[in-house]
């Protein structure tokens, strides 16, 4: 049996190669596995849902009441009544005041159709700084827009109904009555 064996000869310059070969293809396998990394956190995020509530003045034990009463009124008279209507939530809104149907009472014909309803708006001296509803006949009210009012805010507003003078066929509401309803809504702004 022979054996042979075989011998490699290289030059110095090519094992130099050679080692270099490795020594690369080792950097390049420890070095692909490396990058920079970096993070930064924002924890404890939260979202609260804001509020648009709408209250006014005329509460009494929780139930609501009326801006205004009259007994016994005649041509020529004059009731008001104030209300302080407030945005009690923290979302702006978009305010604003209706009336529901006239409700007439008694014998004699439909006040509504006789009466004469105006809402000013008064500023803390009760001076008037706007009128949304100049004097209407009640029978014609529907909806009026007050505008936008920022959350926490507040507003003061004068009813005044007349029976006005002059007018033909005043005999017709005599013993008459009229319950009136308003209803302040807010939509969000």
């Amino acid at each position: 049996m022979q054996r042979f064996a075989a011998v490699w000869h290289a030059s110095p310059r090519t094992l130099m190669g050679a080692l270099l070969m490795l020594v690369v293809a080792g950097g390049l396998a420890v070095g692909s596995g490396a990058s920079f990394t970096s993070q930064s956190a924002s924890p404890g995020n939260m979202i609260t849902a804001g509020a648009l509530t709408v209250s006014n003045d005329k509460k009494s034990n929780g139930t609501e009441g009326a801006i205004f009463h009259a007994d016994n009124m005649k041509p020529g008279d004059t009731v008001t009544g104030t209300v302080t209507v407030s945005n009690t939530g923290n979302v702006p809104g978009l305010f604003s005041l209706g009336m529901a149907t006239p409700t007439p009472t008694g014998p004699g014909s439909d006040l509504s159709n006789r009466l004469r309803l105006a809402v000013d708006e008064l500023n803390p001296s009760d001076a008037v700084t706007g009128t949304p509803l100049p004097a209407t006949l009640v029978s014609s009210i529907g909806t009026t827009a007050l505008g936008t009012w920022a959350g926490g805010t507040s507003h003061t507003y004068r009813f005044t109904v007349t029976w006005p003078t002059g007018l033909t066929g005043d005999n017709a509401y005599q013993s008459s009555g009229l319950s009136l309803d308003f209803t302040w809504s807010a939509t969000q702004a």
